[in-house]
């Protein structure tokens, strides 16, 4: 019986392993601007917005409407550079360093201002893979530090 009571805690305590959507959200509905993109890699508005799009339908904490949210959500990708990282013994080049930087802008639907920050992140990619390969994942990292952000 002393076993039972000294394994049970620790078999209950691996049954939790995340608090994502434990969080209270504030509102009830966002608007997602397309995003603005200000650098001269061209594409990065589209596959960032999208990212970030699917990634609040997949949290669903909070509901997502084309027009007139609750609160609307700005963001504008300011600065992207992509830049080799590390060489092998021969100095080619074994990866690549994206770094990306965006200006985001929380408001109420009305127009008032909430919060206004400014968002980094940075992936790197194996050379044997595109540039594309690796903005993908960088757009799959920025979406999530966003949801956290606006939501938590």
């Amino acid at each position: 019986m002393k076993r039972l009571l000294f394994i049970l805690p620790i078999l209950l305590s691996g049954c939790i392993y995340s608090f994502r959507g434990f969080t209270v959200v504030e509102y009830d509905s966002i608007t997602i601007v397309q995003f603005n993109n200000q650098t001269i890699r061209y594409g990065l508005e589209d596959i960032f917005y999208q990212n970030t799009i699917d990634e609040f339908i997949r949290d669903g904490r909070i509901k997502l409407v084309e027009s007139g949210g609750e609160t609307v959500l700005s963001v504008d990708i300011t600065n992207y550079v992509n830049q080799p990282f590390t060489y092998d013994e021969n100095e080619n080049i074994k990866d690549y360093r994206i770094d990306v930087e965006l200006s985001l802008s929380f408001q109420k639907g009305n127009g008032e201002g909430i919060w206004e920050k400014t968002l980094r992140e940075w992936i790197t990619y194996e050379s044997s893979l595109t540039e594309d390969d690796g903005i993908q994942s960088l757009a799959e990292k920025v979406s999530e530090s966003i949801v956290r952000i606006v939501l938590e």
